[in-house]
């Protein structure tokens, strides 16, 4: 997904901000997507609505692997968390875009997942993924007491 945002002072002194989404995928043609926002935005809060419009147009199509690339170093590495957000009309778009990745938290965990196992170039690691109910013993067990018996066991392999 490419994203941008611009804003401009219009003909009767308003600003006027647009966002634009490109999605490209292997399988499909490009899929353009523009917008006009109704509340004035600055360049920095134009580039959030276009990262936070292409993120919510990625989860409507259920786009379950997504790279997105910005212009905008300021944007970019405060999502990444290298850069702290400042300005507080920025603030509420950083939030909104973290919260828009985290509704992504199954692909989140597995790429965590995968960074951890470090597996080496074109090896294959299968992975079983289930709940189960603990298992509860019928008796709590004495932890204080110790007992001793006396066995006689016989060596064997």
């Amino acid at each position: 997904m490419f994203y941008d945002g611009s804003s401009r002072i219009g003909s009767k002194g308003k600003i006027i901000t647009g966002v634009g989404v490109a999605f490209v995928s292997h399988e499909n043609p490009i899929l353009p997507c523009a917008f006009s926002l109704m509340e004035p935005r600055f360049n920095n809060e134009a580039e959030y609505n276009a990262l936070i419009i292409g993120l919510q147009l990625a989860q409507q199509m259920r786009v379950q692997y997504l790279e997105a690339y910005g212009d905008s170093k300021l944007i970019i590495n405060q999502i990444k968390g290298e850069y702290e957000v400042r300005h507080k009309d920025l603030i509420p778009d950083y939030y909104a875009a973290h919260v828009s990745r985290l509704l992504n938290t199954k692909a989140y965990a597995l790429a965590e997942l995968a960074t951890t196992l470090a597996l080496q170039a074109y090896t294959t690691y299968h992975l079983m993924m289930a709940t189960r109910h603990l298992f509860y013993p019928k008796y709590d067990l004495e932890v204080s007491k110790v007992h001793s018996t006396s066995t006689n066991f016989e060596p064997r392999d």
